[in-house]
């Protein structure tokens, strides 16, 4: 990219890692404070190759929503990228040899709102190029060597072979990855009581789960014959498959796995993975090949969850992405995160380096932030892959943690709020006594996966519930008008969590201990969920009720 020199170089802002964290960091601190100097340093060479790349190739609302107006990716993501067609997680049934008998939760059409499949390579050279186009020094094939925090400006030496540079920025935005520069450097990492393990690789051929299945019944449940445009999730007793399809006629495949369910040794080689994928998915494993030498990539990782003590800092640095924390690839929310840290520090930094008056409290409000999404997402996560042995359990824990996404964390973000100091404060109350609830209820849903509670009828949310979601992102609203919109998610959320528990616990005569809220007395909580026969969910579909043809969940 940049020529190198010899000669150490002062600058605003020093960014450690050319990946999705730091490009897109980079590129929206340059748009909002143009005249910040801003080096980014990556190791390996750019362009980076396309396809067989990274990990982390699907993109939920916030961070879709981040690429298109945080900065300006609109077009790119357009022309360049695969529209999803939302999550569509499918339970098992029996011995997984027909899909159209798998209980499916998903979308019958494409959601107004609209994110993305993504080839990281492709983004990310985009991002390069965009960013060095800005004035954005970018320097492939470079390591960080030597890194010392100071009280002005700290000194960062980076190498290529035996030639090395100096440089003296401001700010440090360390976007390492799961090297965790500053993470480790600092003694920042905290353990998170969450043990899964992955692997994952890609095929040069697109898979296309339509395709599985030649009953009619079930093709009309999704009229445009595009579920293959989805995150195509299959779960079972502890662990779930992600088949994401790459805008090169890829198809990115991966497991993810609790060890008490799914030994680490039957996933880490690909010989071991293929056999049990015979076992316990054959519609997949039919589609792939015998060897690993069929495959783009292969690679693994074991207990993969991990955690930081501070993401933002007074001594003027601050994490973005995994050099931070990573908790979980479930939901596609891995570009959340780096949509949040990157909007807090820039925002920070841009003012810091304009000496706002107000950076103590920026400081502590958006560090608060930054931990604070990690912490409310982390019950979602943490022991909850045993939830998928039971399809009626795993969609109601859908729902919820869907309901919640969309209530707080995706109204927060494309509302302009998570910056706003005042806003924050106002509200700080009533988004913290949401956390207790979330933990009551996955409690109850790890409890209900382990009962038979089939006359209890299969939760699916309603279509005003769908369309109450999707609003919160596409409505113009004020921040009073966000204060009364999170009001009403609280309501609608203890709501749930009170219905969930009678309906679902009932059948099975138990009393489940009272979700730790009041039941709301606003009639207008009523009807987000409606609720279909067990049977319907469970038998061929040309047995069941046709799909209604302006429905949005699949019935």
């Amino acid at each position: 990219m940049s020529t190198v020199t010899k000669n150490p170089a002062n600058c605003d802002v020093f960014v450690a890692g050319g990946g999705l964290a730091g490009l897109t960091a980079a590129l929206q601190l340059k748009q909002m404070r143009p005249k910040t100097s801003i080096a980014v340093v990556e190791k390996r060479s750019l362009p980076v190759p396309e396809v067989a790349f990274k990990v982390g190739e699907s993109a939920a609302e916030i961070g879709s929503h981040y690429l298109k107006e945080s900065i300006g990716f609109k077009r790119h993501m357009e022309e360049e990228q695969i529209r999803k067609f939302s999550l569509r997680i499918f339970s098992s049934a029996g011995a997984n040899s027909d899909i159209s008998r798998r209980p499916e939760i998903g979308l019958s059409r494409f959601s107004p709102l609209r994110t993305y499949q993504l080839d990281r390579g492709k983004l990310e050279n985009a991002l390069a190029e965009a960013a060095s186009n800005l004035g954005v020094e970018v320097i492939d094939e470079h390591t960080v060597t030597a890194l010392e925090l100071g009280p002005d400006r700290h000194r960062v030496t980076v190498k290529r072979n035996g030639s090395t540079r100096d440089f003296s920025p401001r700010w440090i935005i360390d976007a390492s990855g799961r090297a965790g520069l500053l993470r480790r450097r600092l003694g920042l990492g905290v353990d998170i009581d969450h043990d899964v393990n992955a692997s994952w690789f890609r095929v040069g051929k697109r898979i296309v789960v339509d395709q599985w299945s030649d009953d009619p019944a079930w093709h009309a449940r999704v009229p445009s014959g595009k579920r293959w445009m989805s995150t195509v999730q299959l779960v079972g007793e502890g662990y779930w498959l992600w088949v994401i399809p790459l805008p090169s006629e890829a198809t990115s495949i991966g497991i993810v796995a609790d060890p008490r369910f799914v030994p680490y040794e039957r996933i880490r080689r690909y010989d071991a993975l293929h056999e049990w994928l015979r076992e316990n998915e054959p519609q997949l494993a039919s589609e792939l090949p015998e060897s690993e030498s069929g495959l783009l990539d292969f690679r693994k990782l074991k207990k993969y969850a991990y955690g930081t003590r501070r993401g933002l800092s007074p001594q003027r640095w601050a994490l973005t992405g995994e050099a931070g924390l990573f908790l979980d690839p479930l939901y596609s929310t891995g570009l959340d995160f780096i949509a949040i840290a990157n909007t807090l520090t820039t925002r920070l930094i841009a003012g810091a380096l304009d000496e706002e008056r107000d950076f103590k409290r920026r400081l502590k409000a958006y560090n608060a932030f930054y931990l604070g999404q990690f912490l409310g997402w982390e019950p979602a996560f943490r022991g909850q892959y045993e939830v998928f042995r039971d399809a009626q359990a795993t969609a109601a824990k859908v729902i919820w943690d869907n309901a919640f996404y969309f209530m707080f964390p995706v109204l927060l973000f494309t509302k302009d709020c998570i910056t706003d100091l005042d806003f924050l404060a106002s509200i700080r109350r009533q988004i913290a006594d949401t956390h207790p609830l979330s933990v009551h209820m996955q409690q109850r849903f790890r409890e209900v996966s382990k009962l038979d509670v089939r006359s209890a009828g299969f939760p699916v949310a309603s279509d005003r519930g769908v369309e109450d979601l999707f609003e919160i992102s596409s409505q113009s609203m004020s921040k009073d008008d966000v204060r009364e919109r999170i009001k009403w998610g609280v309501d609608k959320m203890s709501w749930l969590a009170h219905e969930f528990s009678e309906r679902l616990f009932e059948p099975a005569g138990i009393e489940p201990s009272a979700p730790p809220c009041a039941r709301p007395t606003d009639s207008a909580s009523v009807g987000f969920v409606t609720w279909v026969p067990y049977s319907q969910r469970t038998t061929s579909p040309a047995e069941t009720q046709p799909q209604p043809a302006d429905s949005w969940m699949i019935r």
